[in-house]
């Protein structure tokens, strides 16, 4: 259930991913599956916005790749971490994490390292040093794992469209989609449809990009992904307010707020940078 099957695993809602994580437990830590629980059971927790307990679970598996001695699963654990972080608000600690880690050099997850950088300075709402992250990333492209791939691509092609860039849109989002060729990642392909529905909003088609939006939220990935819908009702809310909605924009961006904070996250300086967008203006 667990090796590999991380794809199962995104589409359970928080009491089926619990019981399943209680069932397979290992009884000891030298369990030869250890890592993949604790790695797993953390990414699973921080889609739920369990921030406490996933950043924890994640931080575990990075201790029993230390103890087996497995520098890739170290990278993937340190660098799962560091997007985590990012994603709660943690930006101090995010970024010494990957300065230090592209201080000793990645061996293995160059790509991800780029695109760790590249999502840390938009969070920070440096959109020159993150244009330069995601420009490093384009040049390791080549033999990097497909899955990476569509992941890079996916995230630039969303900060592409929020910056409102229709060319490296359509480049980032056609690579995308040529890299998913043959693979499945529910999250990957909702981040690339939430930066499509962003795109055809920054067209002009407010309403559509509204429409498709809302209908992307009440999917069955997105609903056993909170911590994804919270992209989804931050990208309407600034939608509506450039409609001219301002109540109803108001009332979306509060209600995904109120859950980020109340699971422990904070905002960054870019949704902050947002926030007041939709409250001043």
């Amino acid at each position: 259930l667990l090796v590999g099957g991380n794809r199962f695993v995104d589409r359970l809602d928080q009491d089926q991913a619990y019981e399943l994580f209680t069932l397979t437990k290992p009884s000891h830590s030298t369990d030869p599956y250890g890592w993949e629980h604790a790695f797993y059971f953390g990414e699973k927790l921080m889609s739920l916005v369990r921030v406490p307990e996933g950043l924890k679970s994640i931080a575990a598996s990075y201790r029993i790749a230390k103890e087996l001695a497995n520098p890739l699963l170290m990278e993937r654990s340190a660098l799962s971490h560091s997007f985590w972080l990012i994603e709660t608000g943690d930006l101090r600690t995010a970024g010494k994490r990957l300065q230090r880690l592209k201080r000793f050099g990645s061996t293995f997850n160059q790509l991800e390292l780029a695109n760790a950088l590249g999502c840390y300075y938009w969070n920070s709402n440096d959109e020159e040093a993150a244009v330069g992250a995601f420009k490093d990333g384009m040049n390791l492209i080549e033999g990097s794992d497909r899955l990476n791939q569509a992941h890079f691509w996916s995230n630039f092609s969303f900060f592409a469209a929020e910056r409102g860039n229709p060319g490296a849109f359509n480049e980032a989002f056609g690579a995308a989609e040529a890299s998913m060729c043959g693979l499945a990642s529910g999250r990957i392909e909702l981040t690339m449809n939430t930066a499509k529905a962003i795109q055809r909003g920054k067209r002009g088609d407010q309403a559509s990009a509204l429409t498709e939006l809302d209908a992307l939220g009440q999917s069955e990935y997105a609903l056993c992904q909170p911590d994804m819908t919270l992209y989804l009702k931050e990208a309407a809310a600034l939608i509506e307010s450039d409609m001219g909605h301002y109540r109803s924009a108001k009332a979306r961006w509060l209600e995904a707020e109120r859950l980020r904070q109340s699971r422990g996250a904070r905002l960054t300086p870019r949704l902050l940078a947002h926030r007041d967008l939709i409250f001043i203006g």
